[in-house]
């Protein structure tokens, strides 16, 4: 009997000025999470969205489906208002659902408000 993956939806958060980022990360993600015995990554990103579809029930409806949150940390996320209001709250605090923040490129986690993501947790990439 074949042996069945569970899927592990994961909503992307990321600023639009780091998209080249994003297709970075997804590019090395992708292949190590597809190489898992138990489970099918399903990321998701707001580029899936269709024209005509209301984005924000389209983000309401990821954020309440994910299991994960894969939030890109960068200058211009902390400063996304919708992005540290809508998004990333889903993802600290009490009910919040698991996160694997990375910092999209160089980040001074010492100068921005965290927005509630413990640093010590934040995936740093270094080239």
């Amino acid at each position: 009997m074949a042996h069945r993956k569970r899927p592990a939806k994961a909503f992307l958060c990321y600023a639009h000025a780091d998209s080249d980022y994003k297709d970075l990360l997804m590019s090395f993600l992708c292949p190590l999470f597809a190489a898992s015995d138990k489970y099918d990554f399903r990321p998701w990103h707001d580029r899936e969205i269709l024209i005509g579809q209301d984005w924000r029930a389209e983000i309401d409806r990821a954020l309440d489906e994910c299991d994960f949150g894969l939030p890109l940390l960068s200058v211009h996320s902390l400063r996304s208002h919708f992005i540290t209001t809508v998004e990333l709250p889903r993802f600290v605090g009490p009910d919040a659902k698991p996160l694997i923040p990375v910092a999209a490129g160089l980040l001074s986690l010492d100068r921005f408000d965290m927005k509630g993501i413990a640093v010590p947790g934040i995936f740093l990439h270094r080239n």
